[in-house]
């Protein structure tokens, strides 16, 4: 694979141990260490002729990853093709998108390949192993390897995805092979077949929910999302809201938020694909009550505390951080809002007062700042009575052309840097 990037290498005795980007400043592990430490970075599992692949130029794509809704059968030493089970949002681990990993093959638990995650572990579980999953940086048999001393990988026996779902061969010796089969025609005839098909349908018609095991993919794992993150809102953070509130603020302010770290949540990518009929199929579910008032504005009216799926509901805390109020600043993300202020500008008819006071025409003063210089120039001069009555009609005069001319004459808008 040709490095189109210019990268900066450390070596360690003749041998690159890292290598750094130059335009993402991160240091990444090169295979070489990764032989000596293998659970130095999170690791994916792939099938031995795809690592010829990524060595080619290609990127690891979610088909090509073996995750732990799949398992491996071995019979009498012999490898049989891998047998999808079923996946859940952990099958793939929890990270954020360019997260650095490692990838190996489910022969050698030895790291072939290094890599950034091309999307958070969520997103590749709702993207149903279609895509891209890791965007590789570094492959056994590279330019960087070649640096190197060029050896081969160590063996270091199978990885641990794959160790615990091999079948020890004594355990396979008892396995009839023959049995297996003669068991699948049996099944396949055709009373069978008209049971098991009523009882699947039975299931779909009961069965509302979907299981971790499940590997629901699309609208309907967004509708799962949608559904997950309205209950987790009325056990988190609108557990006391006041009600009626507007349906946007409270998909903004608590659905959005109740989120699993990882995930992203879009009406858009729904059946729903609208908010409304979203809500609106809650409401029909007795779970809340949405009226509109006024005319074009949604609100949620009532939500019954009471329903069976809001008490069976279970909060995982581990699955989504502490995130910030979106309707405060957040100093963490390194953005403050701009405070806007109304300020006065030193013009026309009061510049001779104010430069009196130490001020320049064109100077910016605050509201605050104009009532202090004006009251010390009262006091200055002794204009003030007992009865805050002003003794001198020139005076007078001119203290209040200067204020009314600071009001009328110039007005602007003051931004922090």
């Amino acid at each position: 694979m040709v490095l189109m990037l210019m990268l900066f290498v450390v070596l360690v005795q003749k041998e690159p141990l890292f290598f750094v980007l130059e335009k993402e400043k991160k240091m990444y592990p090169t295979v070489y260490l990764l032989w000596r430490h293998p659970d130095l970075l999170h690791t994916f599992t792939t099938h031995p002729p795809v690592i010829g692949v990524l060595a080619g130029g290609a990127d690891l794509m979610l088909p090509g990853i073996v995750t732990k809704g799949e398992a491996s059968v071995g019979c009498a030493g012999v490898l049989l093709p891998w047998l999808f089970i079923g996946m859940s949002p952990k099958s793939y681990g929890r990270f954020e998108k360019g997260f650095p990993v490692a990838v190996n093959t489910i022969e050698n638990k030895a790291p072939m390949a290094v890599g950034v995650t091309a999307l958070s572990s969520m997103d590749m579980y709702m993207a149903g192993r279609q895509g891209r999953g890791v965007s590789v940086l570094h492959v056994y048999r590279d330019l960087l390897w070649e640096m190197g001393t060029k050896t081969p990988p160590p063996s270091l026996g199978v990885p641990d995805i794959v160790a615990e779902t091999l079948v020890s061969p004594s355990e396979s010796a008892n396995v009839d092979i023959q049995e297996i089969s003669d068991s699948n025609v049996d099944k396949e005839k055709e009373g069978e077949v008209e049971q098991l098909t009523d009882e699947t349908q039975r299931l779909e018609l009961e069965g509302d929910e979907v299981t971790e095991g499940s590997a629901a993919t699309g609208p309907e794992a967004m509708d799962n999302l949608l559904l997950h993150c309205f209950l987790k809102a009325w056990k988190t953070s609108a557990k006391k809201i006041e009600i009626p509130i507007l349906t946007s603020n409270f998909y903004r302010l608590h659905m959005v938020p109740a989120c699993p770290d990882g995930a992203t949540l879009d009406i858009k990518k729904s059946s729903y694909k609208k908010l409304s009929k979203f809500l609106n199929a809650m409401a029909k579910k007795n779970l809340i009550q949405v009226k509109e008032f006024p005319k074009g504005i949604e609100n949620i009216t009532a939500i019954n505390w009471a329903h069976e799926d809001i008490k069976a509901f279970v909060v995982d805390l581990e699955e989504t951080t502490a995130k910030p109020d979106p309707g405060k600043s957040n100093s963490g993300s390194g953005f403050v809002p701009p405070t806007i202020e109304e300020v006065y500008q030193v013009s026309g008819d009061t510049v001779a007062f104010f430069r009196a006071c130490g001020c320049s025409k064109g100077d910016v003063l605050l509201s605050g700042e104009v009532r202090t210089l004006v009251t010390n120039y009262i006091k200055t001069k002794g204009l003030q009575k007992e009865a805050n009555q002003v003794r001198s009609p020139e005076d007078e005069t001119t203290v209040t052309g200067c204020v009314e001319g600071l009001v009328g004459v110039r007005r602007t808008s003051s931004l922090p840097d």
